[in-house]
């Protein structure tokens, strides 16, 4: 009966809400370290992370489709691309298309030693000064000089430094969790240091590492990363 298929498209629509991660983190083998390293949902217990190994900018909009088709887009939305390649402005404008002007996004620079990195990261430069609900993560500033972070590469993180790499991005999107999202430390606080380890408050938040980043939901963390 119409009255059934209506209680039923409820049911979905219900059920999507209550299993819409706060935070979705579509990204390469740089924040799959958080997935490796098991800080992510120490971060956010309420998000969900597809990082695959040699992703590249040009992926993103396949990969965030099928999380906004799959009903697993919540207020907070963050790239952490432009390990692996070139990301150039028609790509950028291509991601946002699919993002639309209401979702708010967030794009996390790089620091690698590619000749690459540097026109990545002007690409994200520009492209969050041409839309207003996107914005800038400044890992590449915040890393200057802190060799220690990296495991030998130059790009990779060490544990302890994807424990900082998540609290900066936890910093920048704060404002847009909900309450039982806040880290208890910070949570009312003004702005954050950045370079602070999160606390441990366990938490039940999904995250996932892929090697394809083709569907939601994989099944288990990459290989060892290669970018």
């Amino acid at each position: 009966t119409v009255q059934s298929v209506q209680r039923q498209k409820l049911f979905v629509q219900a059920e999507r809400e209550a299993n819409r991660p706060d935070v979705l983190l579509i990204g390469d083998s740089v924040p799959e370290s958080m997935y490796g390293y098991g800080t992510f949902k120490d971060i956010f217990p309420t998000g969900f992370i597809d990082a695959a190994q040699g992703r590249q900018f040009y992926m993103a909009p396949d990969v965030y489709r099928s999380y906004k088709d799959a009903g697993m887009v919540g207020d907070v939305v963050v790239f952490a691309l432009g390990t692996n390649g070139y990301a150039i402005d028609e790509e950028f404008d291509r991601l946002m298309a699919e993002v639309g002007p209401d979702q708010q996004v967030w794009f996390v620079n790089t620091r690698s030693p590619e000749d690459f990195m540097e026109a990545s990261n002007d690409t994200i430069q520009r492209g969050v000064e041409r839309y207003p609900n996107a914005h800038l993560i400044d890992w590449y500033a915040f890393s200057d000089g802190k060799d220690d972070y990296f495991d030998g590469d130059g790009t990779h993180l060490t544990a302890d430094a994807s424990k900082i790499y998540g609290q900066l991005i936890y910093d920048a999107v704060k404002d847009y969790l909900p309450e039982d999202a806040l880290q208890p430390q910070t949570a009312g606080d003004e702005g954050g240091s950045g370079d602070a380890a999160p606390q441990d408050d366990g938490g039940s938040g999904d995250g996932t590492s892929q090697d394809d980043g083709a569907t939601p939901g994989g099944d288990g963390p990459a290989d060892s990363p290669a970018g």
